[in-house]
């Protein structure tokens, strides 16, 4: 054997670790890639890093293909492109939440979406605002003792160490502000309504309550187009994890 072979030997199996090592790497930046983009608030990258991580190798992988999926029904939804969400939601295993989501926030079918938030929040890993969501849904359906029941259920603040708080912390007030107001509670609204309005980062809830603060400013504006989960609020321009 040449006494060269080992060397040779030796930097093939250290390349090929190397290779590893910067796929693995790689790989790892792909999969986080959405999630950090959407903490940043930057829906139409992070929408396209879904799109690229669910085109790579790693679609191979279903759990990949869902996440990837899943991403960027959120991302639209955080936007504003309900419509599209609806229908991207729709393909997920586990779209329970954000098909409910989106039909709340559209306005659209409340049978509907007390079906799907239930199921959403019959998991251990539901949170607040996916209750909210559910309590506007069931008092859009005409349970308003439903409804009542599900709101008083939520306490007034998100929990402590909840998830993703730059995202859905405001939505959790837009929400919370938005049942007070159409029960007819303005003035506990209110406040709910400025938290959500004051984020730095935009999403639809946000959107949402920045309109209905303005419009609880303007003696002209009618209390039922304010309270609206329509488009009429804002136009379409916006869980958990």
């Amino acid at each position: 054997m040449p006494a060269s072979l080992p060397i040779v030997i030796l930097v093939v199996v250290a390349l090929a670790s190397l290779a590893t090592v910067v796929a693995i790497a790689w790989s790892l930046g792909m999969l986080r890639r959405p999630r950090a983009l959407v903490q940043d608030g930057r829906w139409r990258e992070a929408a396209i890093a879904a799109e690229r991580l669910g085109q790579s190798w790693l679609r191979i992988f279903p759990s990949v293909r869902e996440e990837a999926a899943h991403a960027r029904a959120a991302c639209l939804h955080l936007e504003g492109k309900l419509e599209e969400s609806l229908v991207a939601s729709r393909g997920l295993r586990e779209g329970a939440l954000l098909e409910g989501a989106n039909l709340v926030m559209l306005g659209h079918d409340a049978e509907r979406a007390v079906e799907r938030l239930t199921t959403a929040c019959a998991s251990p890993r539901s949170s607040a605002e996916d209750h909210l969501l559910l309590a506007l849904a069931r008092r859009a359906a005409g349970d308003a003792e439903g409804a009542g029941e599900t709101f008083a259920s939520v306490a007034p603040a998100r929990p402590r160490g909840a998830p993703s708080p730059r995202i859905y912390e405001p939505a959790f007030h837009y929400l919370r502000g938005l049942y007070l107001l159409k029960t007819g509670r303005a003035d506990e609204a209110a406040t709910d309504l400025a938290v959500a309005g004051a984020s730095p980062i935009t999403t639809i809830y946000v959107e949402r309550a920045r309109a209905l603060v303005t419009s609880e400013r303007s003696p002209t504006t009618d209390a039922d187009a304010r309270s609206s989960l329509t488009g009429q609020v804002i136009g379409e321009p916006r869980a958990g994890d």
